[in-house]
């Protein structure tokens, strides 16, 4: 009777490692920098939405290109901010230009780990208002190891993120410079 409890106890204990087993990759998976990656893609979607809802919204049918924040700090024609992206979104621009310390109440924070910024196209000299551009990048190393880009075509991309040097431009073909395209919050 003694062998048969010990051989019960040893099969509970290899069913509960075999399950462990399969489950712990998963586990990694959607751990905190997988979730702020999908947070991210989130993130920049709902920027490429917002920056719709303005052109659609302005007289000059042109996006918003100054910054990041502008889409939430900017006045309306009745005086309140637009809040066309998340606060929190808008205190994430790592460069913001519009004045927001009244809509922000001047402070600047990541979004789950992450900083935006808007970026210039090749050859610009003054900024298109027929089109635009945004970037996120992890600002701490748990936070993530991909940056994203993003513009009107609405086509997300990341790239590894190697801690130094952050695009400026949106590229004139992404894939051709190593960017990887990603279409939808599922790849995630």
């Amino acid at each position: 009777m003694k062998g048969r409890g010990t051989e019960l106890v040893l099969l509970v204990v290899l069913l509960l490692a075999g399950a462990f087993a399969v489950l712990w990759p998963a586990t990694l998976q959607s751990g905190p920098r997988h979730m702020n990656e999908r947070n991210v893609f989130r993130n920049l979607n709902s920027y490429c939405a917002a920056q719709m809802a303005f052109r659609s919204g302005n007289e000059q049918k042109g996006y918003w290109r100054d910054d990041v924040a502008g889409l939430y700090a900017l006045k309306g024609a009745d005086g309140k901010s637009i809040k066309l992206i998340e606060l929190s979104t808008a205190a994430a621009d790592s460069r913001p230009v519009t004045k927001f310390e009244e809509a922000l109440g001047n402070v600047k924070s990541m979004k789950a780990g992450y900083w935006y910024r808007t970026l210039r196209f090749p050859g610009e000299t003054s900024l298109d208002p027929q089109r635009f551009a945004a970037c996120a990048y992890p600002g701490m190393l748990h936070a993530g190891k991909w940056m994203y880009i993003v513009s009107e075509k609405n086509l997300c991309y990341r790239k590894e993120f190697l801690g130094s040097a952050l695009p400026e431009l949106y590229p004139e073909d992404p894939e051709k410079e190593g960017w990887e395209k990603r279409a939808a919050p599922a790849e995630y």
